[in-house]
């Protein structure tokens, strides 16, 4: 199994990675949205929902794309080169992340627990949408009037530029 991780991360890093990271954001989501969508079958399904790749991977880079993303393209390939996953949950981890960081939209509050950076997230439940705050740091999680998030909020998105125009957060 290690050497099948191995060689996943390796065909990454050379097929998506090597060629795609001076192309911009845009371009680099795609190419590497494109790789988790073709390597479904070696995440497995339940690993691809955990750890949120099922939903980023699907999001509309035009949309969610942060406007200055929390990550340098010159600096993705030396990070990602850097790492030597060992398991595909780590793989899931380091891509969640990746695409993570170009999709948050941060909030200009720190979270209380461990003053971290709080994303702006979107909780979905039905037709409604409520902006909630994630610390990236510790996990703590309140909704936009500050008061706790005390649910297990299961479906999530990022937040766009359209969900918080106006708001302060």
């Amino acid at each position: 199994m290690r050497e099948t991780v191995f060689s996943l991360w390796k065909g990454l890093l050379d097929e998506v990675v090597r060629s795609s990271s001076d192309l911009g954001f845009i371009r680099y989501y795609q190419a590497l949205s494109s790789w988790i969508i073709s390597h479904t079958h070696d995440f497995g399904a339940e690993l691809l929902e955990q750890s949120g790749l099922s939903v980023l991977a699907r999001l509309d880079p035009t949309r969610y794309l942060s406007t200055n993303p929390d990550i340098g393209l010159d600096l993705e390939l030396a990070r990602l080169s850097s790492v030597a996953p060992k398991s595909m949950e780590s793989v899931a981890m380091i891509l969640r992340d990746t695409l993570l960081d170009m999709v948050t939209v941060w909030s200009a509050r720190d979270c209380r627990s461990c003053q971290g950076p709080m994303r702006v997230m979107v909780a979905l439940s039905g037709d409604e949408r409520r902006l909630f705050l994630s610390c990236r740091d510790c996990a703590h999680e309140e909704w936009q009037d500050g008061s706790r998030v005390e649910i297990r909020v299961r479906r999530v998105l990022p937040a766009t530029m359209e969900d918080i125009a106006g708001l302060v957060l």
